[in-house]
């Protein structure tokens, strides 16, 4: 039985089943897709009936479903288009249109149905792609040249256009009402204002839609130059009825941007229920809250959840809008974050500059204020802007962030227009940070000749550029007004000083005393003052009125006073007494400036006369609080190095030039310890640069001569003759008879030979 049912599946009986199977499955094929056809073609010829019918909504769908099934149904684009037309939805039958041409080239009327919808849609970029693709092709018409041309003016590009219109030469066509359009909006005639005004009210009567569309929204555009809302409403109105697709949207934003919002939002509205548009949904959005109407806003916003990047920052905007409404600044400032600075309305550039100004942000604030003036160059919105940003300047300033005051200050300085307070906060900070021209304190002098502040920093400023007869004078305009503050006073003191009229200034310093007493910094300002201005019997006098103080924190200056006086006689074991037995039983805080800075000079005293151990110990003392640590580590280098410790002494020397090496001081410091550690290399490289420029103290330079001769004899001692050479030629420029140079250069040049340079 098995042998027989082998023989019956031959490999022909096989193949002859499979092809069977194929044949039925084609078949069945067949009939699906001529059943589906049939389908098609039915559903279309009743969308056809149904029109004929008047059924429109129904043989829309039916259509619609034709389209999709079949894009290659040429007449189904054509009824749906017809359809569109006849609703006035030019962009949607310009679309179908396009379509229709593609399916059928030879049928003009379609490229011309496409073009009409093109005009009455207002859609002028695709107007001018499909007229300068068809120019490529075929010769344009004049009527079609006079809506390229009307085309490129639309698109700003009015000397094409203008071009374009002076090459048409068909009387007709310029006759016609587009032409005359062209004609008054290009000037071509040269009509006053008033006479285009006429000619535009004329054409607004046109039996031409595209035209009298066109001319009323000129109307209006003009009106609202003109300040004449109520015609310019007007105009718009007559638009709207003309072409609802195009005008509708004219209108809102007509009502929109004269801020009447309650008529704008239900033209928006309107828009809106006909399509997702972003650019309506933002202004609706805004429109709303302006009325504070945050529930609508957040409805609007539950529509823009799902969709492409554009559609979601609208949705995420709505949100921002809502959050400033509710005035939640951490909300705002992250959505703001998010739209990241796509829109540059008004509300969005305040609403940004409000989530600025809560992060304390000196450069988003910055980048806000310079897109008002980039993209709106507003002075009212500038003056909003100022008026919110205005309390944070205040905060900055009255906390000392003197340059971040004086940055967003600077952002809304009008020099046309000066404000007192701006103009305080931006020369405090300019100065501040050292940025402060001459030219910035002159414009505020001319403005504001008998402020304090300003005078008070124009004294600053000169005296910083060592012009202390003009800071004289700045300061004494200022005490002729009655500003007589102890910090003008203390700034008179200093440019009398610098001057040479230290007895004036001493005069002045003592007036201040009797005005302030118990001022410990005041006191101890003068008592420097006098030191540093060897005023013998001005400090004993202070000694005698110090000692008469009856508090004993009053007289803690005595034995500092009394160690400066004998200096001053050059009694140099009494002022060491002195210091020591008031460094024991006055102790002095590093917690005040003035007693940091009595420190720094007793411990510069001590360095004076050796005392070496307790002037490194007080400068380690004010080491984490002196105002230039440089110095400290300056001096201390020197102390080490002179009781041997020469690594420990470069190792502070190192520290300083880290932190400022640019300074000549600072660079000679280092080069010495170089030299003390034997580092010669190093060390001539580092103090060749004042020797050099001839700038080297003597005690520098003749380090520096140590380390080249050091490095000269071991260049000799290695044989490298050329090196040596140029070491010996470079030492006796500046030490013509030095012998070790003189001698090692004679015997390079022997060893050299004819290769010596």
């Amino acid at each position: 039985m098995s042998k027989h049912f082998i023989k019956i599946f031959t490999p022909k009986i096989i193949l002859l089943a499979f092809v069977l199977l194929i044949a039925g499955g084609s078949s069945a094929l067949f009939a699906y897709y001529l059943v589906r056809g049939h389908q098609r073609t039915m559903r279309f010829q009743e969308a056809l009936k149904q029109l004929d019918a008047g059924n429109i909504t129904f043989a829309k769908r039916l259509l619609n479903i034709s389209i999709n099934e079949d894009p290659n149904n040429e007449l189904a684009f054509v009824k749906m288009a017809e359809l569109m037309v006849q609703e006035g939805r030019w962009n949607n039958a310009a679309i179908l249109w396009r379509r229709a041409t593609i399916l059928n080239p030879l049928k003009a009327e379609y490229r011309q149905a496409e073009i009409d919808a093109l005009l009455r849609g207002r859609l002028y970029n695709s107007l001018l792609t499909v007229l300068e693709q068809d120019s490529k092709d075929t010769k344009l018409t004049p009527q079609q040249n006079s809506y390229l041309a009307y085309a490129n003016y639309k698109l700003d590009r009015v000397l094409v256009a203008e071009d374009i219109y002076l090459n048409i030469t068909d009387r007709e066509t310029l006759l016609s009402p587009m032409a005359r359009l062209l004609e008054i909006v290009l000037n071509i005639k040269k009509n006053s204002p008033e006479a285009r005004l006429g000619q535009l009210a004329e054409l607004a009567e046109s039996k031409d839609p595209v035209v009298a569309f066109e001319a009323l929204e000129h109307l209006a555009r003009q009106f609202v130059l003109d300040d004449q809302p109520e015609r310019a409403e007007n105009a718009l109105n007559r638009a709207r009825d003309l072409n609802p697709e195009c005008g509708t949207p004219l209108l809102g934003q007509f009502y929109f941007f004269n801020n009447n919002f309650a008529a704008a939002i239900p033209i928006f509205q309107e828009i809106l229920d006909n399509g997702i548009d972003p650019a309506t949904a933002v202004m609706l959005g805004e429109a709303l809250a302006s009325q504070n109407r945050l529930d609508d806003i957040h409805k609007l916003s539950e529509k823009y959840r799902v969709g492409n990047k554009t559609i979601l920052q609208v949705g995420t905007y709505l949100d921002a809008l809502q959050a400033f409404g509710r005035q939640d600044f951490e909300a705002l400032r992250d959505n703001i974050k998010r739209v990241n600075g796509v829109y540059k309305t008004p509300v969005a550039l305040m609403m940004s500059l409000h989530a600025a100004v809560y992060e304390r942000d000196v450069n988003g604030i910055r980048q806000v204020v310079d897109s008002i003036r980039v993209t709106r160059d507003d002075t009212g919105l500038l003056e909003q802007a100022q008026a919110i940003v205005l309390p944070l300047i205040k905060a900055f300033f009255d906390e000392q962030n003197l340059i971040a005051a004086a940055n967003l200050a600077d952002l809304f300085r009008n020099p046309d227009k000066p404000d007192l307070f701006l103009t305080r906060v931006s020369l405090t900070g300019n100065f501040d940070k050292r940025l402060l021209q001459r030219r910035d304190v002159l414009t505020a002098l001319q403005a504001f000749p008998d402020d304090p502040v300003v005078l008070r920093i124009a004294a600053a400023l000169a005296m910083q550029n060592r012009q202390f007869d003009e800071a004289i004078t700045h300061i004494e305009r200022n005490l002729r007004n009655g500003n007589n503050t102890e910090p003008i006073r203390l700034q008179y003191i200093l440019a009398l000083q610098n001057t040479g009229q230290s007895d004036r200034a001493i005069s002045q310093y003592q007036e201040v005393l009797k005005d302030n007493p118990d001022n410990r910094a005041m006191v101890y300002s003068y008592f420097a003052f006098c030191v540093s201005n060897n005023r013998k019997n001005e400090l004993q006098a202070l000694l005698t009125d110090t000692k008469q103080r009856p508090q004993p924190e009053q007289r803690y200056l005595v034995p500092y006073i009394e160690a400066e006086l004998a200096l001053l006689n050059n009694d140099i074991v009494s002022m060491v007494a002195a210091l020591k037995k008031a460094i024991v039983e006055q102790p002095l805080s590093t917690d005040q400036r003035e007693d940091v800075e009595l420190i720094y000079r007793v411990a510069y005293l001590f360095a004076l006369v050796d005392e070496i151990q307790p002037a490194i110990e007080l400068y380690q003392r004010i080491a984490d609080v002196y105002p230039m640590p440089i110095m400290i580590q300056l001096n201390l280098a020197e102390l080490y190095a002179s009781i041997g410790e020469h690594e420990r002494a470069l190792e502070l020397a190192q520290a300083a030039w880290q932190a400022n090496g640019s300074l000549l001081a600072v660079q000679e410091c280092l080069g010495l310890r170089l030299v003390e550690t034997k580092r010669y290399a190093r060390a001539v490289q580092l103090l060749g640069l004042p020797v050099d420029s001839k700038k080297a103290t003597p005690r520098a330079l003749d380090a520096w001569r140590i380390a080249t001769e050091a490095l000269i004899k071991e260049a000799f001692t290695a044989k490298k003759y050329l090196d040596c050479l140029t070491l010996s030629q470079h030492l006796l420029r500046h030490f013509s008879s030095n012998q070790v140079a003189l001698d090692h250069a004679a015997q390079c040049r022997a060893a050299l030979g004819d290769a010596a340079p």
